[in-house]
């Protein structure tokens, strides 16, 4: 049996044995790279994901694990270098503000304004996908006490979480465009 094969043909059976055989080694190998718990989950939700969304593109000769091993690692890298993007953001912002009182009051108001709008995309969220990320996110449920209590797949759960995720990148990355331009030429 050619498990690379199997999934490439969209064989849900070969990717939940996958999941099971390698999830577990994937977390661990991140986890050791990066020290979070959150990156290390991030990185192995997003990584069976993309096995998923690109199976088609598999090669059938090399080994699953070399190319989910690829597919962790590359996710990786991409967030360490969005994330010293968005803090060299963030410092440069840092170094304009002048300190006022002013900016402090903006900076409160932008906040909650933020707050209030992660929570509108939450809610906006279709029921089940909103009650699997607050049941992970909120409530600090793993995926399997989640797809458990809601009868619902770990593949789901993953699925769910990596939508409402993306979700919520979208709007984060576009207030900060806004907030960036908006301090630059203030």
């Amino acid at each position: 049996m050619n498990v690379v094969a199997d999934i490439k043909q969209g064989s849900h059976t070969a990717f939940q044995q996958a999941y099971e055989e390698y999830h577990e080694r994937i977390y661990f190998y991140i986890l050791g790279k990066s020290g979070s718990q959150y990156i290390a989950e991030e990185v192995l939700q997003s990584a069976f994901c993309r096995l998923w969304q690109y199976r088609e593109t598999l090669n059938e000769d090399l080994p699953l694990a070399a190319q989910l091993f690829r597919i962790a690692n590359t996710i990786f890298i991409n967030l360490l270098y969005k994330t010293a993007h968005e803090k060299k953001a963030l410092n440069e912002y840092g170094s304009r503000k002048d300190g006022s009182a002013t900016n402090d009051i903006l900076y409160q108001v932008s906040h909650k304004e933020t707050e209030q709008q992660i929570r509108q995309v939450i809610h906006a969220m279709p029921p089940v996908r909103r009650r699997v990320f607050e049941l992970s996110r909120y409530q600090g449920l793993s995926y399997s006490q989640i797809a458990e209590e809601l009868s619902i797949s770990i593949r789901t759960v993953e699925a769910h979480v990596s939508k409402a995720l993306q979700q919520l990148r979208r709007l984060i990355t576009l207030l900060l465009l806004v907030a960036g331009i908006y301090f630059y030429y203030h």
